[in-house]
C-alpha cells in the first residue's frame, strides 16, 4: 500500500524537536558511557498548530488525520514550498480546542518513522 501524503495549509505553526536516541551508562568517577541506539541518528518531532478555523474546516482536517489511527505513517513535509523533503512521520493523537464562536484549533505532534 502506498503511503500518503499528509498537506497542511502554510498558515499551520510548526516546531521542531530533534533528539538522538542513546544509551547511557554511568561508570565510576562520574564517567558516563554514551551509545548512539541504532543507524538512523537523529529523529524529528514536529508539533503542529493550526490557526483558529471554522467547525467544518477543523472536522476535514480531523478526518485527515483519523485516517492514519496513530499508526500508519505518511509523508509530510513543514515547507509546503517543498525546501524541505517530505519524510514519513505518524501521528499517535491530537487535541481539538475550541476557541470560541465559531473558531476551533488543532494541535499534534508528528514523530519520524524510519
Amino acid at each position: 500500500m502506498p503511503i500518503a501524503i499528509l498537506e497542511l495549509p502554510p498558515t499551520w505553526e510548526a516546531t521542531k524537536k530533534v533528539t538522538v536516541p542513546a544509551t547511557i551508562t554511568k561508570l565510576g568517577d562520574g564517567y558516563e558511557q554514551v551509545v548512539v541506539e541504532g543507524t538512523t541518528g537523529a529523529i524529528e518531532q514536529w508539533d503542529v498548530r493550526s490557526p483558529a478555523m471554522p467547525p467544518n474546516t477543523a472536522q476535514d482536517k480531523l478526518n485527515q488525520l483519523r485516517v492514519f489511527s496513530g499508526v500508519s505513517p505518511f509523508f509530510w513535509s513543514p515547507d509546503n514550498g517543498l525546501r524541505i523533503t517530505r519524510k514519513t512521520f505518524t501521528c499517535e493523537g491530537w487535541t481539538l480546542t475550541r476557541l470560541g464562536l465559531p473558531g476551533h484549533q488543532i494541535s499534534a505532534t508528528f514523530k519520524q518513522v524510519f
